[in-house]
Order: C-alpha cells, then structure tokens, then sequence
C-alpha cells in the first residue's frame, strides 16, 4: 500500500498558480522518488491524499482530515499569504494553518513540508505568525496571478527539484523511518512462513549466483531462466502476497524487477540454430558483421537489471530472516549451469 503524503491545499488564490500548481509539482516528485535506486524499496510507492478524498459517505471533515494526517508519512502545506490582519500583517489561509499545526503534533517537524508562493508577500517584508517563525522557512517561489505560461512551467520545475529533495529527507529521516515500521509481530503469520520457504524454493542461491556473476553478452541454457518466468507469469493474487506489509514492500521490488528483466530476456535473447537449449543476445547481423552496438546496450542493460534482482533478494532476505525468525525447511537446489 502506498504511503501518503497530504496535501493542505487553499483557493483564495487562483489555481493555476496556486493549488494545481503545486499540485502538479508534488505528483512529479513523488514519480522522482519513485525511480530513485537509493530511495528504499519500501518507502518509493508515495500518493498525494487531500482533505476528503476517497472516503465514503458524509463524513466529519475535520476528523477525517486529522485522521488523514496521523496516518501520513509527510505532509505539504501551501503557508501563501491570503489575508491581511487589522494591524496590516498578512497571514495564511486559516484551514491551512490549522491542519499544518495537527500534523507538527502528529509528525513532528520532521515530516512537515510548506511551501510559499511570494508574489503575496515574503516573510522577509511580512514576517509569519510567531509560532512559525522559528521553524525552516518553506519552500519559495514567485508566480504572480498574471504569470504566462513559461512562467508558471518554469516555477513548477523548480518546485517539483525542491520537493523531490524534501521528500527524500523526510524518506531517509532515521526518526520518521523507525516510527513507520510496524513492530515485528510476536508470531509470524502461518501463511508468511509458507510464503517465504516458496520464495527460497523459487529463487535459490545458485539462481542468484547466477544474477551476480552470468554476462549476458554469453549464450545461457533457456531452463535457467525458468524460476524468473514463473514468478513473472503466475505469482499473482493473494496467495502470493504477505500479510507483513513491511515483508511485502521488498517482495513487490522483486517482482518488479524480475518482470523488467523477463522482458528484456524475452525481446532480445535469441535461441542458436546450433543448439536449441541455448539462448544468445547475438542476432544474424552480429555474426556476420560482429557484434552491433545496440547488443552491446542490451548486455549492458541485462546484466545491470540482474545485478538489481539479486540486489533486491538479498534486501529481501534480510528483512525475512528478521520479521521471521522461524526454522524453515532446506531451500538447497542443486548448482546452475549457464
């Protein structure tokens, strides 16, 4: 399931420099975080969640929105000034304020991510209210009501390059990433512990050898390729799904992983006419012209997205052994020959 970050959003500035905006900055640097290798497997699937969105029925707002902020991993506020105070200092849409102090209680400042359109004022000129005022500053950018088009793209780039960043600290914050992980359960559910030996059956250590050391660039029996197949093609449903949800995060990456290079092998891995239970990246023209530099990019891509997979086993592993800590039956297999 993904983690949320929510958005605490206002209209009493245009939207296409204010909330959508921002909005469209926000869900470009969650698609940054989620294609970033150093970003942890478990915490790169993020969604924006806003005021009432998806909840059914007529439901308290307010409850709903505070609900909503507990059980987020980050949460973004547009701090805009939109009013003006009897003694002439300018403040922030009250709605805002209001959820942006609930998610200081429920996440602490570490969590917290505002953000300033400036053409409303600077708190250089209009300082923010006192209790804000010693916490970092948001995030700025200038976009007045009147901004054309390349204007406004270019406030969104830069918006979407400072959000990414935020997003990140508050992903690698040690604080926040231990409060997210949910304590290991007394007992293992019985059916993680049959997951799991499936798992160890399915991708032996002679198949993850295999990842590390095999180069594509070199022909491979067809039958080794098999387990990658099988867990691309009918791992699918409930029943292959651990109810850990922190167990299940590192195993969804496999999959991933394992269903970009079933791809891959499947495009461009060629049976030899000289030998049927062989597979070779090399086409009729790298043999009779020597090899082309598109093989070469594909034998540089195989073998980086294998590194990946085994990469990612061994993540998962070392989450299982810990969320775990049942004797399970012997994953053995006999080694693998390329």
């Amino acid at each position: 399931m993904p983690h949320q970050i929510f958005f605490s959003w206002q209209l009493d500035t245009p939207t296409a420099t204010g909330r959508n905006l921002i909005g469209r900055a926000l869900d470009a640097a969650i698609s940054s975080v989620a294609e970033d290798a150093d970003v942890d497997p478990a915490d790169r699937e993020l969604e924006v969640d806003r005021d009432s969105a998806g909840v059914p029925g007529s439901p308290p707002i307010v409850e709903t929105i505070f609900s909503k902020i507990d059980r987020a991993v980050g949460f973004v506020s547009d701090m805009t000034y939109v009013a003006q105070r009897l003694d002439g200092r300018r403040m922030p849409n009250p709605n805002v304020l209001l959820e942006h102090g609930w998610a200081l209680r429920a996440l602490s400042w570490r969590g917290v991510i505002s953000v300033m359109n400036t053409a409303y004022g600077h708190p250089d000129v209009h300082p923010l209210p006192f209790d804000l005022a010693h916490f970092r500053r948001p995030i700025f950018f200038d976009c007045p009501e009147d901004a054309d088009v390349e204007t406004r793209r270019a406030a969104r780039q830069t918006l979407t390059t400072q959000f990414t960043n935020a997003l990140r600290a508050v992903l690698d914050d040690e604080v926040l990433r231990q409060a997210r992980i949910p304590a290991r359960p007394a007992e293992p559910h019985p059916h993680d512990i049959a997951l799991l030996e499936r798992v160890r059956r399915q991708l032996p250590e002679a198949f993850q050898l295999f990842l590390r050391q095999h180069s594509f660039g070199e022909p491979l029996r067809r039958r080794i390729l098999d387990p990658l197949y099988e867990l691309t093609d009918d791992w699918h449903g409930a029943s292959f799904e651990f109810h850990d949800s922190v167990l299940q995060a590192p195993f969804t990456n496999i999959q991933r992983l394992a269903s970009e290079l079933a791809a891959l092998s499947l495009e461009r891995l060629y049976v030899m006419d000289n030998n049927t239970e062989l597979l070779s990246p090399k086409t009729d023209v790298d043999r009779a012209r020597g090899t082309q530099p598109s093989t070469v990019d594909t034998v540089v891509a195989m073998n980086s997205k294998a590194t990946e997979l085994s990469t990612a086993i061994d993540v998962f592993e070392r989450i299982a052994r810990d969320r775990i800590r049942a004797k399970l039956g012997g994953s053995s297999s006999p080694r693998l020959s390329a």
